[in-house]
């Protein structure tokens, strides 16, 4: 998209078709622009042609080809700006869903004097012209592609202004202290004190508290959008192929007795309470022999590294060994995980214990497993025991994870990288003025110290910033691009 956007919106009238690519019940041709009614009425003969064409209102009638002959008989809407989708002149066409035919009416559309829409750009012109903020315009994009139910129901509370309405709360406050703080600067030798740096700390912790609980919700709302990540880990030979298999009720997953089988990252999908779940076969780590095996451990690593669950598979009639012990110690606290993933181990093959006391040699290992940092359950990846009450963990981790109801599902969640950025940029400003390190050292901020209302108030711009980054009003033209490029040519 060129840099030129801003005065085609002016100029241009744009068309596309509207509605799923593909055949169909239903098919709409949408226009917008000011010229939309006039190309609109020479793409359509009115059965009962009207004095005045009135808005929102349906006209049934003809549609006509660039050659003038009908080629569907459908529905003409004329909707009047601003009370449009684009907050420009609109006019949808509803012809029957094929598409040949919507083809047909686009190339009409075109011959009339309407441009082809290029991706997104109905909904770029109604961030431009203030119909939607660029927090809501995003929420329609992922409305679209919503997967899960709950994530859908924070797309729309996005879409209704859920979040809009919290950043705004936000950024009037910001611009009410930063008001006061400018006028200190502007009259230093005032006998009353203008504002104190008591209404300075109060204000920003409390704006400072508000983007955290926000900020909490992130790994909730991208896993509720886009689905859960489940990576499967363990030593060579240990089941986890076979699990992997189990779990997707496919042989997905090539299985056979020799160590070392899977070389590489292996992946399906599956659904599980409604959350679409990744699950993950890894290679098995050991101390490896070759260059091939290497990457596959560096690539099993690098699969924990963005996983929201670990199954640790462990060989339930093996000694916990080294390579094991190690496993734990990366994913407890070694860095080898994002904070506060969940991990569960699987004491798999318990089909192999001793059949004559299975329960004796299940009590032996659970005594070897108190010291785990993980809770822990038994299967047998062969015979499906212990599947099901694995499917029952993974559920009620994905649930606490993803919000399980109650009032915690009813709360603002982000799940966008670009608001987290956002967010993130905001609360460094905020800090700065509470603990800043650049110019006080550690734990002594800007105004903890003394008070420094120069110094304040950049800070507090920086805040105000970041947060209007998350809504448009400030941006670069390419970060725009960006999102709208993302965007079907009809939307």
């Amino acid at each position: 998209m060129n840099r030129d956007f801003d005065r085609k919106i002016d100029a241009d009238t744009i068309v596309a078709v509207a509605t799923p690519w593909g055949e169909g019940a239903i098919g709409v041709v949408r226009l917008s622009g000011p010229d939309s009614l006039s190309i609109g009425k020479k793409l359509f003969r009115f059965i009962q042609k009207p004095q005045k064409i009135e808005t929102h209102r349906m006209y049934l009638g003809d549609v006509l080809d660039s050659n003038g002959k009908a080629i569907d008989r459908a529905l003409f809407v004329f909707m009047e700006s601003p009370s449009s989708y684009t907050g420009e002149d609109v006019v949808e066409l509803q012809c029957h869903g094929g598409p040949l035919l919507l083809e047909s009416v686009v190339l009409g559309a075109v011959s009339a004097g309407a441009r082809p829409a290029e991706n997104g750009e109905f909904t770029r012109r109604a961030f431009m012209n203030g119909k939607l903020d660029l927090a809501q315009a995003e929420a329609v994009l992922d409305i679209i592609t919503s997967v899960t139910e709950r994530g859908l129901l924070v797309s729309a509370g996005q879409l209704f202004g859920g979040l809009s309405g919290e950043i705004e709360d936000m950024k009037e406050a910001l611009v009410l202290l930063l008001a006061d703080v400018e006028a200190s600067i502007d009259f230093p030798d005032e006998e009353t004190e203008i504002i104190s740096r008591e209404v300075v700390i109060k204000e920003s912790e409390r704006i400072l508290k508000r983007i955290e609980e926000l900020l909490s919700t992130y790994r909730r709302g991208r896993m509720l959008k886009e689905g859960a990540s489940v990576v499967i880990l363990g030593c060579p030979n240990v089941g986890k192929s076979s699990l992997m298999n189990r779990l997707l009720g496919a042989d997905r997953a090539i299985v056979t007795a020799e160590p070392g089988t899977t070389r590489d990252t292996v992946w399906d999908f599956t659904r599980i309470n409604g959350i679409p779940l990744k699950i993950v076969d890894t290679c098995g780590i050991r101390e490896v022999l070759g260059e091939a095996e290497r990457e596959g451990v560096r690539r099993a690593w690098e699969a924990v590294s963005g996983a929201d669950i670990i199954l640790l598979v462990i060989d339930v009639t093996s000694e916990i060994g080294n390579e094991e012990e190690r496993m734990i110690y990366l994913i407890e606290g070694g860095g080898a995980v994002k904070e506060g993933v969940a991990t569960l181990v699987v004491l798999n093959k318990v089909d192999l214990l001793d059949v004559n006391e299975p329960e004796g040699k299940e009590d032996m290992r659970i005594n070897e497993m108190e010291d785990l940092p993980f809770p822990y359950l038994f299967t047998s990846a062969l015979t499906g025991r212990g599947i099901d009450d694995l499917r029952s963990e993974i559920r009620r981790l994905l649930l606490d994870e993803a919000g399980g109801g109650g009032a915690a599902s009813d709360r603002i969640i982000i799940n966008n990288a670009r608001h987290l950025e956002a967010l993130l940029g905001a609360r460094r400003s905020l800090t700065e003025i509470l603990n800043g390190e650049n110019i006080y050292g550690p734990g002594e901020g800007r105004i903890k110290r003394r008070f420094e209302p120069e110094l304040l108030a950049v800070d507090i711009r920086g805040a105000l910033t970041s947060l209007k980054e998350i809504t448009g009003e400030v941006g670069a033209e390419d970060v725009l691009d960006a999102i709208f490029s993302r965007f079907c040519v009809g939307k």
